[in-house]
């Protein structure tokens, strides 16, 4: 991972808490915009954010770990790029 980046005091910037802003700096990704693109900013076939974009959404796969829920913070298991999305049976 590379290192923290820094504001122009010094201080070290907090990480985003929006995944998709985050995921891209934990896998060596060009950082996405902190605000959504505009349309018309997409329509060049060229833009750098459409393809850092789909670099993110389409390229990248997780081949193992786990996801974790952002509502119930509950851990479901990645194994050979497969999420186990079944809960345990005393969660159901």
């Amino acid at each position: 991972m590379s290192p923290p980046e820094s504001d122009d005091t010094g201080k070290e910037k907090e990480p985003p808490t929006n995944t998709c802003l985050f995921a891209p700096l934990q896998l060596g990704l060009p950082a996405l915009p902190d605000q959504p693109p505009k349309p018309e900013d997409l329509e060049d076939d060229n833009s750098q954010t459409l393809k850092d974009l789909h670099t993110l959404l389409l390229e990248t796969s997780v081949a193992s770990g786990k996801l974790v829920c952002g509502n119930c913070d509950h851990e479901y298991a990645v194994k050979e790029g497969i999420a186990n999305f079944l809960l345990p049976s005393h969660l159901v």
